[in-house]
């Protein structure tokens, strides 16, 4: 056995030494077996022996890719548990799926079908894998096997045919060549053949120019060339047949229209044809033009007989213009069918750009509270592109607007589209509003057959909830002054916005109670709001009217004011005066004390009401207590209601007499005679002056104490019937 040999299955020759039955310091399970092996090689080699142990196989490249038809070489690299490559070690090898790609002894893979599968090498134990993936080659793929091109005699022109050319397998096609080649012999020239030229896919156009050429069969091939594809190249055959087609349009043109106008053309063949022929006549567009009838059989005997063909516009809702729509004439026979001529049929376009505006009711009518209504918009024609309307109002403080564009597709053109319009509230007493809601064609968005479209207007009215109206705020509730003359205030303001000025009158009911100022308050369409104060001023009278409730008015001048606030009712703050004032009879004493002797020396008083009689006058007795003691002068005093204030002098008289009696103190008197006085004054009770007359008999003399009573000299007090009765006496004179 050769040192090849022995590697090959995995040993060593390492010269004469002992082979070695384990890897590093750990046994391995086969080293008994791999001992003896060893032991036997080293009998027939003479040479030492080492015995591999194969850890891996690798195949590289553990992935390919290949056409159905092409050949990869695999390499497998065998390692030991070192790592080491095992040279010379043959592997085996193997395909999952011999359909897809096969394998050989040296690792030369064949691709043979689509797919995937795995290549494996196998040593011992050991096994590595490649995967390969197969496609197909890059092939070339054209739309029709051939061409036929008609034409005929008088037709616009030739219809072109298109012919696309795609790759029908794996991979790419960078670069196609096209080439036309003609039969030898045969004319040429006729055949135009554009490319867009680079890879695939790619679309040719095949156009015929039969200029010159008689009647007849032509023929040609379009040759196609790639590198990559496995079927290059390629042939198509073309065929012109020119049959002689006479087409005569009146006038020269045919055109329609869209609401259902008609026009013909007449059709009849240039030559006699060797079998009948059928024509079908077909409308490019019947949404455009239709055509009657859809075929024409001419008959070999009657060959020459001219036909009719009656075209007839489409109406649609679209805003297309004048569209041109192409009529064919197709030869239909044994050999094939291709288009012999071509009628160019105008359609004039009858539809303009539009908007249908739809309200519901009466008109569109909101509110100050914030209701709303709605206004729905649709387009009256079908747009070729989207048409962006915008949503605008006049006014913002009195309508919004929501949304604030539409969009509208040429799919749901005609498809309402609601608008909602919501009242504003304001302040202002404006009466109902008209408000301009604007629908306008956004030109920069829109199809262009919109763009001049004029603007739409829909008139919506607010209708105003504001009414003319006062707004009175008196400080802690109430306004409350007194006779002393201390003051309170009120505020005023309009409750509502007026369009022009506002004057208001402010006036009392009693001035000689309570006044206010500023007597005029003036409100503009800018201040209405601003609350304006009042200053009432409670006014001193001497009169005990108790308090006193005054009517401050609060009125609009209509003359100088805006008209909406003309009928506007009188409003009134009602004002309490605190009186001051009571019913009473002030006496006053000379040095504060009345002191006389009985040789006739004199004192005064003076007396005085406290209060204004309102009915009468007023009639004061002064009685002396004691005559004997003292006498008094005048007895009798009056006062009238225009002299009450006026202080009136009463003399008190010592009287003299021969008794030895002291000193002696006599109580004066000043009581209302009732019958005779102001029925105010009726239940004001007495007031007294003590009197001391001093005894100048000489017989010693012992002075008595000074009398006093409820009404000393400067009260001013009432009793309870007095007090109660002028209270009802000035609810009385308050009462409207």
């Amino acid at each position: 056995m050769s040192q090849r040999d022995v590697e090959r299955r995995g040993f060593r020759l390492q010269g004469p030494t002992t082979a070695q039955a384990t890897v590093g310091d750990v046994p391995h399970p086969r080293a008994s077996m791999l001992l003896a092996v060893g032991l036997l090689l080293a009998a027939c080699t003479h040479e030492n022996v080492t015995p591999v142990i194969v850890a891996s196989v690798t195949v590289s490249p553990p992935s390919v890719s290949a056409f159905d038809g092409e050949q990869i070489q695999l390499e497998a690299t065998v390692r030991d548990e070192q790592g080491a490559p095992v040279s010379g070690a043959r592997v085996t090898w193997s395909s999952d799926d011999r359909s897809v790609a096969s394998v050989d002894a040296n690792g030369t893979a064949s691709a043979v079908g689509v797919g995937t599968t795995i290549v494996r090498a196998s040593f011992q134990d050991a096994s590595g894998s490649a995967t390969v993936v197969v496609q197909r080659a890059p092939s070339l793929a054209v739309s029709q096997d051939s061409v036929a091109l008609y034409a005929s005699e008088g037709a616009p022109g030739v219809q072109p045919a298109l012919l696309e050319v795609t790759n029908d397998g794996g991979g790419t096609v960078e670069h196609l060549g096209v080439e036309v080649v003609y039969p030898p012999g045969a004319p040429t020239g006729w055949l135009d053949v554009t490319a867009p030229g680079g890879g695939l896919p790619a679309e040719l156009t095949l156009a015929a120019r039969p200029d010159g050429l008689p009647t007849g069969t032509y023929m040609a091939s379009v040759v196609l060339t790639a590198e990559a594809a496995s079927n290059s190249p390629l042939s198509v055959p073309v065929t012109l047949s020119l049959t002689g087609l006479r087409i005569t349009e009146d006038g020269g043109s045919t055109t329609v229209t869209e609401e259902g106008g008609a026009d013909d053309f007449m059709v009849a063949l240039a030559v006699e044809p060797a079998t009948d022929i059928q024509i079908d006549v077909a409308s490019a567009d019947p949404g455009e033009v239709r055509v009657s009838p859809g075929q024409l059989t001419f008959e070999r005997a009657r060959w020459n007989e001219p036909q009719r063909v009656v075209v007839t516009g489409w109406d649609d809702p679209l805003i297309d213009g004048d569209q041109e729509t192409d009529v064919t004439l197709s030869v239909r026979s044994a050999s094939g069918s291709g288009v012999a001529g071509v009628v160019r049929v105008t359609t004039v376009d009858d539809d303009e750009a539009s908007l249908t505006i739809f309200e519901d009711g009466a008109g569109t009518i909101v509110t100050e509270s914030g209701t709303t209504d709605d206004i729905a918009v649709a387009l009256g024609a079908q747009p070729i592109s989207d048409v962006v309307l915008r949503i605008a109002s006049a006014d913002p403080g009195e309508v919004s607007v929501a949304p604030e564009t539409l969009r509208f597709s040429p799919d749901a053109w005609s498809d309402f589209q609601t608008v909602t319009v919501t009242g504003v509230d304001d302040d202002l007493i404006d009466g109902p509003q008209a408000t301009d809601v604007t629908i306008s064609v956004d030109a920069a968005s829109s199809d262009d057959a919109f763009d001049a479209l004029a603007d739409r207007s829909v008139r919506v009215t607010t209708l105003d909830l504001d009414l003319a109206r006062l707004t009175i705020s008196e400080s802690g509730g109430g306004t409350y002054v007194t006779e002393a003359g201390s003051r309170d205030r009120f505020s005023v303001a309009l409750g509502a916005g007026p369009a022009t000025d506002v004057v208001l009158g402010v006036t009392s009911d009693d001035p000689a109670e309570a006044a206010v100022e500023p007597a005029m308050l003036r409100f503009t369409p800018a201040d209405w709001g601003d609350p304006r104060p009042v200053i009432v001023t409670g006014v001193d009278d001497a009169v005990d009217d108790a308090d006193a409730a005054t009517l401050v008015r609060v009125s609009v001048d209509a003359a100088a004011s805006n008209d909406s606030y003309d009928g506007l009712t009188t409003r009134s703050v009602r004002v309490i005066t605190t009186d001051n004032d009571g019913y009473g009879i002030t006496v006053t004493e000379s040095d504060g004390a009345t002191l006389l002797t009985e040789g006739g020396a004199t004192d005064v008083v003076t007396v005085v009401l406290d209060a204004q009689p309102w009915l009468s006058d007023v009639v004061i007795d002064v009685i002396s207590g004691d005559a004997e003691e003292v006498t008094v002068a005048p007895t009798t005093l009056r006062f009238t209601p225009s002299d009450w204030n006026a202080p009136r002098t009463v003399v008190l008289t010592g009287v003299d007499d021969a008794v030895a009696d002291g000193d002696q103190a006599t109580l004066v008197t000043f009581r209302v005679n009732v019958p005779a006085s102001d029925l105010f004054y009726q239940f004001v009770p007495d007031r007294t002056v003590t009197a001391i007359t001093a005894d100048d008999d000489g017989a010693g003399s012992a002075t008595a104490p000074r009398a006093t009573s409820a009404g000393a000299a400067g009260s001013t007090s009432m009793n309870g019937p007095a007090r109660l009765f002028s209270r009802r006496a000035a609810s009385l004179k308050l009462r409207p």
